[in-house]
């Protein structure tokens, strides 16, 4: 654990100079889906687009960064207003050095588990020099994060009846649920895993009967938080689905 920590450390210290060192704005979403959100939200400035009015958007997604903003908001508040603009500028380069350095991290993690102490360090060269890792892994898009959580998930996810424990599944469906509140899509990529799960887990009605209350949990702190900030009662990824599929929307795009 102590040598993980100490890696994660390193990790982070250098997704962080990317991401600072990163000025250009590769996609739209970098702006309105991430830090333009947050910033209408705690400063009551900003402009929030068609698919944010449309609530197909969840808040969960943007939720660190106006946490950070409403810090700088209280400093801002005390008349030090030197310290808000730096956390205004800096928030964002932090948030995404953590879920950049998050996914090289347990790329190692997922390494030497599987494969063994060599391939750790292949996994760390390569992930370090991952052009893609290094282009989209540090900007604000959603799948970053997606990308950076379903890591995790694999790392911790039970494989075989030797590793399941009602604890490891608990923390798997934790972070399986907050990656679905970012983007429900997660879904397909661990369905084919949970169904294995039920021909090698000790107890099959532990698996069930732990999943669906979680489940419910992580469902109402979704429509919680979004409708917190919409003001009215909002499930964003039935808006959605309803937009995208049921309206077909997405044919003009």
């Amino acid at each position: 654990m102590k040598r993980d920590f100490g890696l994660w450390i390193k990790l982070f210290l250098f997704r962080f100079f990317v991401a600072f060192c990163t000025i250009s704005i590769g996609h739209p979403d970098e702006l309105w889906q991430f830090n333009e959100a947050a910033h209408a939200v705690v400063f009551n400035r900003g402009h929030l687009t068609w698919d944010w009015r449309a609530r197909i958007r969840s808040f969960v997604f943007p939720l660190p960064l106006i946490g950070a903003f409403y810090l700088a908001k209280v400093f801002g508040r005390l008349g030090l207003e030197g310290v808000e603009d730096f956390i205004v500028q800096i928030g964002p380069i932090f948030i995404r050095a953590f879920w950049a350095s998050t996914t090289d991290l347990y790329t190692v993690k997922l390494a030497r588990k599987f494969f063994g102490p060599l391939a750790t360090k292949w996994a760390l060269l390569f992930t370090m020099s991952n052009m893609a890792q290094a282009e989209i892994g540090t900007r604000a898009y959603s799948n970053a994060v997606e990308t950076a959580l379903c890591a995790v998930i694999a790392y911790i996810w039970p494989t075989n009846r030797r590793e399941w424990s009602r604890r490891k599944w608990i923390a798997a469906l934790s972070v399986l649920g907050l990656a679905c509140l970012i983007r429900i899509s997660v879904v397909q990529m661990f369905l084919p895993a949970a169904i294995l799960l039920l021909f090698y887990a000790p107890n099959l009605f532990e698996v069930i009967f732990t999943a669906v209350p979680m489940m419910v949990v992580i469902f109402l702190i979704g429509v919680a938080v979004d409708s917190y900030f919409y003001g009215q009662l909002t499930v964003s990824w039935w808006n959605f689905f309803q937009w995208n599929v049921v309206k077909n929307i997405r044919c003009f795009f």
